[in-house]
């Protein structure tokens, strides 16, 4: 049992997962629709880890994730590179968390491009550079501007 706060801090050891998120990849996917010739944008959760990517590795890697559905125009998958990973996450593990934060962003019912907290720290930058001024800290827990 933990008796104060300077216990805890001494035997806290946290686990990180950094991941670099790059939207604005040249990339395009497409799928043999029919098998004739036919091809058309892969489904949401599309995911490439293997050809494309540099790294293929269990702890450290890089893959590109489709999580919408493209209706105008070819789909542009994100780039996603696994940089650091002390939570030991497997890869396949990883790539299901990052879908289903794209699904989980408040002013949007469907999915989005980015995982959520990608386009809420986006929103704060642009409302911080806007604004000149940090948020009140009355609404440091809400979700007004965002």
């Amino acid at each position: 049992m933990i008796n104060s706060i300077g216990d805890f801090t001494m035997n806290y050891q946290p686990k990180i997962l950094y991941i670099l998120v790059n939207k604005n990849t040249t990339h395009r996917l497409f799928e043999n629709g029919n098998g004739h010739g036919i091809y058309v944008n892969p489904g949401p959760g599309t995911v490439l880890d293997t050809g494309l990517v540099e790294n293929s590795g269990d702890k450290l890697f890089d893959f590109y994730l489709i999580p919408h559905k493209a209706t105008i125009a070819t789909a542009r998958p994100v780039h996603y590179k696994v940089v650091w990973n002390s939570a030991s996450m497997a890869k396949e593990a990883i790539e299901n968390i990052t879908y289903h934060l794209c699904y989980n962003y408040v002013n949007f019912a469907g999915s989005i491009k980015v995982p959520a907290p990608c386009m809420y720290a986006q929103k704060l930058a642009n409302y911080a550079h806007d604004n000149s001024v940090n948020p009140n800290p009355k609404l440091a827990l809400n979700l007004h501007f965002l």
